[in-house]
């Protein structure tokens, strides 16, 4: 499996997992500053393509400044309109996320079909190729590594998304990912004091149509 900076449509090829699109979602002047006096949230809306504008404004509502979600919302709205596209999906599930923890420290891959991964401010996901990791290890972590790093071959190569970037992840319900699915953890943000926002668009199921297809963990933010 392959990790490629190209077109999002590239994430449906048999040997890609990972794609870093040539997309940027911009954050306005101020966003990093607001979120720091803001309490942590997590809100998701499941919409259809037309309905996109309206579910973009409910998800920004946390924020307080109007300057500020307006600055976002049609830049959340292309690129749920874009993740639609790519998968042929006639709806999507889009998750907004205020986080000041490490909630998914450990590496892992998702059970999902393919997830979509924005971190509008703050630090981005790690993320790692496929010849880098250690897929038996990994599967039988030890308890004192908790994060996962025993089952990288090449810490050196492990990279992280900068603020704005978008990432397509293959999961491990994706036709013929089992066991294959992109391997990535949450950044540490420095005790809190390097707030994340993080938007993520998944299929409301997978196989699309078929039965719901669960995240790596409860309340887990990549």
């Amino acid at each position: 499996m392959l990790a490629i900076t190209a077109a999002p449509s590239r994430i449906l090829q048999k040997d890609v997992n990972i794609v870093l699109s040539p997309r940027r979602v911009h954050a306005p002047d101020g966003l990093h500053h607001a979120l720091r006096a803001l309490p942590e949230w997590s809100l998701s809306v499941t919409a259809s393509k037309a309905e996109l504008p309206t579910a973009a404004a409910r998800l920004l509502e946390p924020l307080c400044s109007l300057e500020l979600r307006a600055a976002l919302h049609s830049q959340l709205v292309d690129l749920a309109s874009e993740y639609c596209t790519v998968l042929g999906l006639s709806a999507v599930e889009a998750t907004l996320e205020h986080v000041k923890g490490v909630t998914c420290p450990r590496f892992h891959a998702d059970s999902v079909g393919v997830r979509c991964l924005c971190t509008l401010s703050g630090p981005g996901t790690l993320w790692v190729e496929d010849r880098y990791v250690n897929r038996t290890r990994l599967r039988s972590l030890p308890r004192e590594d908790r994060e996962g790093w025993t089952a990288i071959r090449s810490p050196a190569a492990v990279r992280q998304a900068a603020p704005g970037e978008v990432l397509y992840l293959k999961g491990s319900q994706f036709p013929g990912a089992e066991g294959r699915g992109a391997v990535h953890r949450s950044p540490d943000t420095a005790g809190g004091t390097m707030p994340r926002l993080l938007f993520k668009l998944d299929a409301p199921s997978w196989p699309v149509g078929g039965a719901h297809g669960a995240a790596c963990a409860a309340g887990c933010a990549h």
